[in-house]
């Protein structure tokens, strides 16, 4: 762990000081000024906004790109921040996909270009300003994201043994188009890997990260790491969420869902409670049998009294899921029979 935590903080030095003069040509807003993250202000620039609505609707029959801008004019104000621009265009894309679907399109463009800006801020990686220059970023966001992942343990090191480069070559960032908007923020709020809240991943770095924890025990790991990214990315096929929760982190866990029976005796119930709890957090689905248990009325040999049958238990069997949801990321299910 030491060896790649060391080589990761001179990875970040060494790209720290690269590409610094590749900076696009800005036309300022005449009113506007933004407040960057650091608390100054600089000039809205209303050229890489323009630029960047008409590269997000390149493409895409039945969306206007002028129409666009002018509903963005209305959400910039002076002294927004400069994280809270991408979220302006955002909201003035998603309330027009109710009339044309491929604003779902647009407004996923848009909140990629958020996101890559996001991941590549927390990765130091430099992106240029347009999409189609950042996308060739791709590599060295893939590379960077797996590196920091490893350092700060939330990814299995183990991911480090992989043809790195070999994989950075195999990603597809055209795929990014496929996503409509709900699919990407779903991925957004709930799958990509963060830290401190900041995400380090984009849809096709996830997807392989997903695709190496999958490939680990192969005798081939890289290329059968490839082929299930081929599946992933293209949506041939979709894994269930704890599988593209936990695949290539310290805790793989892969399965969706748990069957147990509960005995009839209270010791028993309450160790399925705790199983409960313990399947739950780490992103399962429960399935509790239990037929077992005595009915309502039914005699009580240790005490000689009746019993109150199993729907006080599902009482304290649903607030567990409601305490415990999975990993904090969605809400807990269980299923009593």
């Amino acid at each position: 762990m030491q060896k790649v935590a060391r080589a990761y903080v001179l990875y970040r030095e060494e790209h720290a000081q690269q590409r610094k003069d590749q900076q696009p040509s800005e036309e300022a807003h005449p009113h506007f000024k933004m407040q960057r993250n650091d608390g100054s202000e600089a000039p809205l620039n209303i050229g890489r906004i323009r630029a960047l609505i008409s590269q997000v609707c390149r493409g895409l029959e039945g969306v206007d790109a002028d129409h666009l801008l002018d509903s963005s004019y209305r959400n910039l104000y002076h002294g927004i921040k400069e994280e809270d621009i991408g979220t302006a265009l955002i909201m003035a894309a998603r309330p027009l996909i109710e009339s044309e679907p491929n604003y779902s399109f647009v407004s996923a463009r848009l909140l990629l270009d958020s996101l890559m800006s996001e991941v590549g801020k927390a990765l130091n990686v430099y992106l240029p300003a347009a999409i189609e220059d950042a996308s060739n970023a791709y590599a060295e966001i893939f590379e960077a994201g797996i590196r920091f992942g490893i350092q700060e343990e939330l990814i299995d090191s183990k991911l480090d043994s992989f043809n790195i480069e070999m994989l950075a070559d195999a990603l597809k960032p055209e795929r990014d188009n496929q996503f409509t908007y709900l699919g990407l923020q779903t991925l957004y709020d709930r799958y990509f890997i963060h830290h401190e809240e900041t995400r380090i991943e984009l849809p096709q770095t996830f997807f392989m990260r997903v695709a190496m924890g999958l490939a680990l025990n192969e005798d081939d790991p890289t290329a059968r790491a490839i082929e299930f990214y081929d599946l992933l990315s293209s949506f041939d096929y979709m894994s269930s969420t704890p599988t593209l929760f936990n695949s290539g982190t310290l805790r793989p866990q892969l399965s969706s869902c748990y069957l147990t029976t509960v005995p009839d005796d209270l010791s028993g119930i309450y160790d399925a409670l705790r199983d409960n709890a313990l399947l739950s957090k780490w992103a399962g689905g429960l399935g509790n049998d239990w037929t077992n248990v005595r009915s309502l009325g039914a005699h009580i040999k240790g005490t000689n009294g009746q019993s109150q049958g199993v729907v006080p238990f599902l009482k304290v069997v649903n607030d567990t899921a409601v305490a415990v949801n999975p990993g904090g990321k969605r809400k807990g299910a269980v299923c009593a029979y």
